[in-house]
Protein backbone atom coordinates (compact mmCIF):
# COMPACT_ATOMS: atom_id res chain seq x y z
CA UNK A 1 0.00 0.00 0.00
CA UNK A 2 1.33 3.22 -1.37
CA UNK A 3 1.05 6.15 1.41
CA UNK A 4 0.45 9.80 0.42
CA UNK A 5 1.69 12.58 1.87
CA UNK A 6 -0.22 15.98 2.40
CA UNK A 7 1.15 19.10 3.05
CA UNK A 8 0.10 21.08 6.31
CA UNK A 9 0.16 25.15 7.07
CA UNK A 10 0.19 27.46 10.08
CA UNK A 11 -3.28 26.56 10.46
CA UNK A 12 -2.79 22.98 11.35
CA UNK A 13 0.07 24.47 14.18
CA UNK A 14 -2.51 23.08 16.93
CA UNK A 15 -3.02 19.42 15.94
CA UNK A 16 0.48 18.95 14.58
CA UNK A 17 1.77 20.19 18.07
CA UNK A 18 -1.04 18.30 19.49
CA UNK A 19 -0.10 14.83 17.97
CA UNK A 20 3.85 15.45 18.41
CA UNK A 21 3.56 15.80 22.27
CA UNK A 22 1.08 12.34 22.11
CA UNK A 23 4.25 10.71 20.39
CA UNK A 24 6.50 12.22 22.41
CA UNK A 25 4.90 10.59 25.23
CA UNK A 26 4.63 7.27 23.71
CA UNK A 27 8.77 6.90 22.42
CA UNK A 28 10.28 9.31 25.07
CA UNK A 29 8.26 9.26 28.52
CA UNK A 30 10.97 6.35 30.01
CA UNK A 31 13.75 8.30 28.33
CA UNK A 32 13.94 11.05 30.18
CA UNK A 33 15.42 11.05 33.61
CA UNK A 34 12.50 13.87 34.74
CA UNK A 35 9.98 12.12 33.54
CA UNK A 36 6.77 13.40 32.02
CA UNK A 37 7.18 17.14 33.62
CA UNK A 38 10.94 17.15 31.97
CA UNK A 39 9.42 16.10 28.71
CA UNK A 40 7.09 18.83 29.08
CA UNK A 41 9.67 21.17 29.60
CA UNK A 42 11.53 20.64 26.57
CA UNK A 43 8.27 20.12 24.34
CA UNK A 44 7.23 23.47 25.31
CA UNK A 45 10.66 24.74 23.99
CA UNK A 46 10.69 23.16 20.71
CA UNK A 47 7.18 21.88 19.80
CA UNK A 48 4.69 24.27 20.55
CA UNK A 49 2.17 25.60 17.78
CA UNK A 50 4.22 28.67 17.74
CA UNK A 51 7.56 26.80 17.43
CA UNK A 52 5.98 25.03 14.11
CA UNK A 53 4.62 28.23 13.06
CA UNK A 54 8.08 29.49 12.76
CA UNK A 55 9.87 26.31 11.45
CA UNK A 56 7.11 26.51 8.53
CA UNK A 57 8.10 30.46 7.84
CA UNK A 58 11.73 29.16 7.89
CA UNK A 59 11.50 26.83 5.21
CA UNK A 60 10.80 23.24 7.00
CA UNK A 61 7.96 21.76 4.97
CA UNK A 62 5.33 19.71 7.02
CA UNK A 63 3.51 16.55 6.10
CA UNK A 64 0.92 14.27 7.46
CA UNK A 65 1.38 10.81 6.17
CA UNK A 66 -2.08 8.82 5.22
CA UNK A 67 -2.34 5.46 4.61
CA UNK A 68 -5.80 4.79 2.96
CA UNK A 69 -6.91 7.91 3.93
CA UNK A 70 -6.14 8.25 7.44
CA UNK A 71 -3.31 9.82 9.22
CA UNK A 72 -0.77 7.61 10.62
CA UNK A 73 2.11 10.22 10.91
CA UNK A 74 4.01 12.96 10.44
CA UNK A 75 7.22 14.20 8.66
CA UNK A 76 9.32 17.36 8.26
CA UNK A 77 11.89 18.63 6.53
CA UNK A 78 14.17 21.40 4.83
CA UNK A 79 16.22 22.05 1.68
CA UNK A 80 19.21 24.06 3.01
CA UNK A 81 21.49 24.47 0.10
CA UNK A 82 22.75 21.32 -0.66
CA UNK A 83 21.71 19.90 2.25
CA UNK A 84 18.20 17.85 3.29
CA UNK A 85 17.42 18.73 7.10
CA UNK A 86 15.20 15.71 8.24
CA UNK A 87 13.13 17.13 11.57
CA UNK A 88 10.73 14.60 11.88
CA UNK A 89 9.75 11.45 11.50
CA UNK A 90 6.57 10.10 13.20
CA UNK A 91 4.63 7.25 13.01
CA UNK A 92 1.68 6.06 14.74
CA UNK A 93 2.70 2.66 16.95
CA UNK A 94 0.31 0.70 15.10
CA UNK A 95 2.16 1.12 11.94
CA UNK A 96 5.50 0.86 12.90
CA UNK A 97 7.88 -2.08 11.84
CA UNK A 98 5.53 -2.21 8.64
CA UNK A 99 8.04 -0.41 6.14
CA UNK A 100 6.00 2.00 6.39
CA UNK A 101 8.73 4.18 8.07
CA UNK A 102 11.60 3.57 5.19
CA UNK A 103 8.87 4.67 2.59
CA UNK A 104 8.93 8.24 4.45
CA UNK A 105 12.15 8.50 4.74
CA UNK A 106 12.62 7.87 1.07
CA UNK A 107 10.28 10.07 0.41
CA UNK A 108 11.95 12.52 2.07
CA UNK A 109 15.11 11.56 0.36
CA UNK A 110 14.02 12.07 -2.83
CA UNK A 111 12.43 15.36 -2.15
CA UNK A 112 15.99 16.38 -1.59
CA UNK A 113 17.69 14.96 -4.28
CA UNK A 114 15.03 16.45 -6.53
CA UNK A 115 15.96 19.78 -4.90
CA UNK A 116 19.51 19.09 -5.41
CA UNK A 117 20.86 17.95 -2.48
CA UNK A 118 24.02 16.38 -1.92
CA UNK A 119 23.61 15.03 1.78
CA UNK A 120 20.75 14.76 4.28
CA UNK A 121 21.05 15.54 8.15
CA UNK A 122 19.21 14.72 11.15
CA UNK A 123 19.74 14.00 14.64
CA UNK A 124 18.63 11.63 17.19
CA UNK A 125 19.22 10.43 20.76
CA UNK A 126 20.76 7.77 21.51
CA UNK A 127 18.51 6.24 23.72
CA UNK A 128 16.16 6.59 21.06
CA UNK A 129 17.31 2.89 20.31
CA UNK A 130 15.31 1.87 17.78
CA UNK A 131 14.79 5.01 15.70
CA UNK A 132 18.69 4.91 15.74
CA UNK A 133 18.97 1.79 14.42
CA UNK A 134 16.65 2.54 11.69
CA UNK A 135 18.93 5.43 10.58
CA UNK A 136 21.50 3.54 10.70
CA UNK A 137 19.91 0.32 8.68
CA UNK A 138 19.40 3.03 6.14
CA UNK A 139 22.30 4.33 5.33
CA UNK A 140 23.31 6.90 7.73
CA UNK A 141 26.66 7.52 10.02
CA UNK A 142 27.28 9.12 12.99
CA UNK A 143 28.96 12.65 11.79
CA UNK A 144 29.57 14.15 15.54
CA UNK A 145 28.10 14.11 19.11
CA UNK A 146 26.58 17.33 20.89
CA UNK A 147 26.58 17.43 24.37
CA UNK A 148 22.84 18.70 25.76
CA UNK A 149 21.56 19.29 28.93
CA UNK A 150 18.05 19.73 29.81
CA UNK A 151 16.38 22.68 31.95
CA UNK A 152 16.80 20.88 35.36
CA UNK A 153 20.76 20.42 34.35
CA UNK A 154 20.44 16.42 33.40
CA UNK A 155 23.54 16.27 30.91
CA UNK A 156 23.08 13.81 27.78
CA UNK A 157 23.96 13.75 24.25
CA UNK A 158 22.24 14.11 21.20
CA UNK A 159 24.06 12.24 17.89
CA UNK A 160 24.19 13.85 14.16
CA UNK A 161 23.72 11.82 11.32
CA UNK A 162 25.00 12.22 7.87
CA UNK A 163 24.07 10.10 4.28
CA UNK A 164 25.39 11.29 1.12
CA UNK A 165 22.27 11.06 -1.48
Amino acid sequence: MMLTYVALSPVDAASVSSRIHEWWVEMYGKEIRTGIEGLDSIFAREETPDHIVSHMGSGTVYKDVLLNGSVIGLIAYKVDGDTLYIDKLYLDGSARHSGHGTECLEYMLSEGRQAGCMRARLHVSPGNGGAYKFYLRNGFVLDYVEPITDCFGVTGERHHLVKLL
